[in-house]
């Protein structure tokens, strides 16, 4: 049981959440009307999870982090946007970019 309860406070609150829940015990039926108290929850939990998070090991995972991220949002633009989409945006992307270095705006 002691192993279960040192978890910490994120876990905690995830597990309260689920609970409390129309998919747990079903005490909050209309989840219309909670929707801007569960958006601060939100906000208020990724801020105790940034209270957590220690500096040093943010660096040392820093490549994970970053390559996952990057993963991640390329694979939801690809999902989002059809790829003739795509396409023209990497085109004008690559456009901008390519004559920034030629015309520079901020020389």
């Amino acid at each position: 049981m002691r192993c279960f309860l040192n978890r910490g406070a994120v876990p905690g609150l995830l597990v309260a959440g689920i609970l409390v829940g129309p998919s747990g015990l079903g005490l909050v039926d209309n989840v219309g009307e909670i929707g801007d108290f569960a958006e601060f929850g939100v906000v208020l939990l990724l801020f105790v999870i940034a209270i957590e998070l220690k500096p040093s090991r943010l660096w040392l995972m820093r490549r994970l982090l970053f390559g996952l991220g990057t993963l991640q949002a390329c694979c939801g633009i690809r999902i989002i946007l059809p790829a003739k989409r795509l396409r023209m945006m990497l085109k004008g992307v690559l456009r901008g970019v390519s004559n920034m270095y030629r015309y520079p705006v901020f020389a």
